[in-house]
């Protein structure tokens, strides 16, 4: 495995979801990563970072290989996130709340159905701690969304 330093890593996790060829599956999933707060710690800590990374890393170009992976990334620590809402005509910005999982990161595949793409979240280094939830993807087109 490729030694990561902490600055490079999450560079390197994203560069290896890169140059993906389209494979014959049909359907796109999201698989959305939550981690604890240990799980968020392993980052930053000396020993410890690399393996985590790495193994994120090892996911991203597994998938590559596969000709599945059609984007995601690593998410920052929820302290470093703010929640956005208007009501009654009124923008209220508060921050993230922490618990016991948050949201870290995601994975977009393209995948025969829902138990490959479940297969998949298996791999997930974090799914052994905390947990993957699957979601399909859906095929709205953008000129809908965009006419006026």
């Amino acid at each position: 495995m490729t030694r990561l330093t902490l600055l490079s890593a999450p560079v390197a996790f994203v560069v290896a979801l890169l140059g993906t060829a389209t494979p014959a599956s049909a359907e796109q999933f999201a698989l959305f990563v939550y981690e604890t707060p240990a799980d968020f710690a392993a980052r930053n800590d000396p020993a410890k970072a690399e393996a985590y990374w790495g193994g994120f890393a090892a996911l991203g170009e597994e998938m590559r290989a596969a000709g599945i992976v059609r984007g995601g990334g690593p998410l920052g620590e929820p302290a470093l996130g703010s929640t956005v809402s208007v009501r009654d005509g009124r923008t209220i910005s508060a921050a993230v709340e922490g618990g016991a999982e948050a949201l870290s990161g995601w994975f977009v595949i393209d995948v025969a159905d829902r138990a490959e793409a479940e297969a998949w979240a298996a791999h997930v280094p974090a799914a052994s701690t905390a947990r993957i939830e699957v979601r399909p993807v859906l095929d709205i087109p953008m000129s809908n969304m965009m006419a006026r």
